[in-house]
């Protein structure tokens, strides 16, 4: 997947700054994958190049201009020509899974406290999921429809931090038997 073409699926949906792209990535896409802002406007640039993506000048007293983008027809035809290729099956990709790997090498406390940031960060990112959900659950007959392959995406982000929450009680406990052993 690139970033190029989740922001043509973005854009797509309804036009925006940069920003607000940026700002619906994280919402959107961020249990799965990061983008700098700086990243999404270098795209964006890229997009315009090719004619993909072209945008408005809206005028700001005492601001710079804001850019407001949106997807063109040729856009739209590369968004197609990229959902019909097949893609490969995700593997996940995560630093902490190494490193618990080589746990019994370094004190359990440091993995605790990244345990512990993780959950946090994963707590977080759920209440705002469930804020997202309730704003679908609100919507009604085609708007509803329009949205539900977002839904989907979005219960899969879900399920996703859900797991990885349940899985980490496991982790916490073994854990904090290294510790008491590490500590002995």
């Amino acid at each position: 997947m690139s970033l190029r073409h989740t922001i043509l699926v973005m854009l797509e949906s309804k036009e925006g700054t940069g920003y607000q792209l940026a700002k619906r990535f994280s919402g959107q896409y961020g249990y799965f994958w990061h983008a700098s802002h700086q990243q999404i406007y270098q795209e964006l640039s890229k997009l315009a190049d090719l004619g993909w993506v072209e945008f408005s000048v809206e005028e700001q007293q005492g601001q710079l201009d804001k850019k407001i983008y949106k997807i063109t027809e040729p856009g739209v035809n590369a968004l197609k020509d990229w959902v019909r290729q097949p893609g490969p099956a995700h593997k996940v990709k995560d630093g902490f899974l190494v490193k618990l790997s080589a746990a019994h090498v370094v004190d359990a406390n440091d993995l605790l406290e990244e345990l512990y940031r993780y959950r946090r960060e994963f707590q977080a990112e759920l209440i705002s999921f469930a804020e997202i959900d309730q704003q679908f659950q609100q919507l009604k007959g085609e708007k509803k429809k329009r949205y539900q392959f977002d839904y989907l995406v979005l219960k899969r982000g879900i399920d996703v931090y859900k797991g990885w929450l349940e899985w980490s009680e496991e982790v916490e406990q073994a854990l904090l038997e290294l510790r008491d052993c590490q500590q002995d």
